[in-house]
């Protein structure tokens, strides 16, 4: 996911939504078309192995956009019994999230019972990543820091207050902004 580009993101979310639902899915989609037939495409195979215990993934690497490789992932989740879908898309909403390298951390954090908002992507731990994510340089910062230091970057970020010379994806930094507030409050 970190590979493809960030306009896609919405748009991959809403796939996943239409494939759980069972609906008709237009094409194309993440600027590539479904096809079911072998004709002339470049076949990729990705594993998961378990070996006592301890699973590894296998990607075969080839020519495949990122795009593509998310995209056959979302399709392949069709192939799951209707009533069975709601807990495979959760499992690929969580893991469109991830940021860290795909592992053995991976695959716990993917096991994992966390918050709606998952905070830990990569990172050592949830704490890590909110402190990092409100820019807090004390490991253990007092609730009237994080308060200040959320209301004053909410206040940058907003759009109506904001400096807003940079580019960026507002609903989903106030969401990181506001998730990161809460971990370190809890």
């Amino acid at each position: 996911m970190p590979d493809i580009e960030q306009d896609f993101y919405d748009d991959y979310k809403k796939l996943l939504y239409q494939l759980q639902r069972g609906e008709r899915i237009s094409q194309p989609r993440l600027r590539h078309r479904f096809q079911e037939d072998k004709v002339g495409l470049a076949r990729t195979v990705h594993q998961l192995h378990e070996n006592e215990g301890n699973f590894r993934f296998i990607f075969e690497l080839n020519e495949a956009a990122p795009e593509q490789n998310i995209l056959a992932a979302a399709y392949a989740t069709s192939q799951f019994a209707y009533r069975d879908r709601p807990a495979v898309i959760n499992l690929m909403n969580k893991a469109a999230n991830w940021r860290g390298e795909v592992g053995t951390d991976f695959i716990s954090y993917l096991l994992s019972r966390h918050d709606k908002f998952v905070a830990n992507l990569g990172h050592e731990s949830s704490e890590i990543w909110a402190l990092k994510t409100l820019g807090i340089k004390t490991s253990n910062p007092d609730p009237a820091e994080i308060k200040q230091r959320f209301r004053k970057l909410l206040r940058s970020t907003h759009p109506d207050t904001g400096e807003g010379s940079e580019r960026i994806d507002v609903a989903k930094r106030i969401e990181d902004l506001t998730e990161a507030r809460r971990i370190l409050l809890r």
